[in-house]
């Protein structure tokens, strides 16, 4: 499910600021429930290269950038907001088998939509801020791969080098960035702020996760079993400016990384390839956006006036989120198995 971008702000005329970018559209929740078997396999071309199995996706709109302004006179311009993602569910008690590169078994991925820009400017006066557009929010996702009721196991396959059994993500949009303003006077703004990720669950019950390919060389580098992952969307950028007088334009702050949760019992994942990774756990903050330098120096000379400057600050970093890991009640424990060089079994990761 996608929401639809924003429209794009119009340019301003001789006494009129630049039109506002449209707010990016939300999209709608996502539910799947899978019992059958599905199998993507081509041994004689490259069509499973790349391929997924199954895919939950629900994706905000990207917001609307701005116009231009006048060349008069600018009222500052503003990009649209990325539209916020919703909750993705997805339960699997049967059987996903790929055989190419690159391929996921199960993805669930709830991201939000990027803010809008605003462009380069070039006015006598601008009397307003200006301001990127903020991004939208990543929705709570949850992953669910059990027995089914008859008592047989789940199980989620994969072959090929770089490739993921099992991925559950939850993505802020990142911020709009703020082009060059090139007036006499300025007075800055803020780039749009990266969207918060929402919460990750996943829970292994019943389960084979499987990233071995013993038939060919090479095959299962750089794989995952389970990648379970939030993360913040990154501030938008500032770009400068000069003038007589001139304030910067601030970079967008990041977004924080939400909560993870993994119960995981009676449950085996097993690699086989070189800098494989059996489980990923992760909750990143989105990185703050640079601020940018201004100069009124040359300007105010050429004019034979004083001049003001005022660079912008950096955005400040998202948080990471906590990160819990649980056994599921059933006092069978869990089972990482990696075979290949330099392979991690489980890795845990806050990072802000």
């Amino acid at each position: 499910s996608t929401g639809g971008s924003g429209g794009s702000g119009g340019s301003g005329g001789l006494f009129t600021g630049g039109g506002s970018g449209g707010n990016g559209g939300w999209p709608g929740p996502v539910t799947i429930s899978n019992a059958g078997d599905i199998t993507l396999s081509d041994e004689s071309t490259d069509l499973s290269v790349g391929s997924v199995a199954i895919l939950a996706q629900s994706v905000g709109g990207q917001g609307g950038n701005s116009g231009s302004g006048g060349l008069l006179i600018s009222y500052g311009n503003t990009g649209g907001t990325g539209g916020t993602a919703q909750p993705i569910a997805v339960m699997h008690t049967g059987s996903v088998i790929t055989s190419g590169d690159v391929a996921i078994g199960l993805n669930a991925q709830s991201v939000g939509g990027g803010g809008g820009s605003v462009p380069d400017q070039t006015s006598l006066t601008s009397v307003g801020s200006t301001n990127g557009g903020a991004g939208g929010d990543g929705g709570a996702v949850s992953l669910s791969i059990k027995a089914s009721e008859t008592g047989d196991r789940a199980l989620v396959k994969t072959s090929g080098r770089f490739s993921i059994a099992a991925l559950a993500q939850s993505i802020g949009g990142s911020g709009g960035s703020v082009g060059y303003q090139n007036n006499l006077v300025s007075v800055g703004g803020t780039a749009g702020g990266g969207g918060n990720s929402g919460s990750v669950a996943v829970t292994l019950s019943g389960a084979d996760i499987n990233t071995t390919d013993e038939a060919s060389a090479g095959g299962g580098d750089f794989s995952i079993g389970v990648a379970i992952q939030a993360i913040g969307g990154g501030g938008g950028n500032a770009a400068g400016g000069q003038g007589v007088w001139s304030v910067g334009v601030d970079g967008g702050g990041g977004g924080d990384g939400g909560t993870i949760t993994g119960v995981f019992g009676d449950v085996d994942i097993q690699t086989s390839g070189k800098f494989a990774i059996g489980a990923l756990m992760q909750s990143i903050g989105g990185g703050g956006g640079n601020g940018a330098a201004t100069s009124s120096n040359a300007a105010a000379a050429s004019m034979g006036v004083g001049g003001y400057q005022d660079s912008g600050d950096g955005g400040s970093g998202g948080d990471g989120g906590s990160i819990q890991l649980s056994a599921d009640g059933s006092g069978i424990p869990l089972t990482i198995r990696t075979q290949g060089d330099h392979a991690s079994g489980l890795i845990a990761q806050s990072l802000g």
